[in-house]
């Protein structure tokens, strides 16, 4: 099932700060984690996270231009 949504410019940075903050948080918290089983789901949900980030910057070309500085 294919579902369309349509954000704005403005909605798209702003999921695009919040994903990037949220990816830093899990990058952290991936350092700071020593259990096998939850690093390995903290290594899953910063591969999804990262996943969803190009997804957003393909969206939105401008935020990739923003990313690279």
């Amino acid at each position: 099932m294919s579902i369309e949504i349509r954000f704005t410019d403005d909605e798209l940075a702003q999921l695009h700060l919040l994903l990037s903050q949220e990816l830093e948080s899990s990058r952290v918290e991936l350092h700071h984690t020593a259990g096998l089983p939850y690093r390995d789901y903290i290594k899953q949900r910063v591969s999804k996270e990262e996943a969803l980030m190009e997804k957003l910057e393909t969206a939105m070309p401008s935020l990739q231009a923003a990313g690279a500085t």
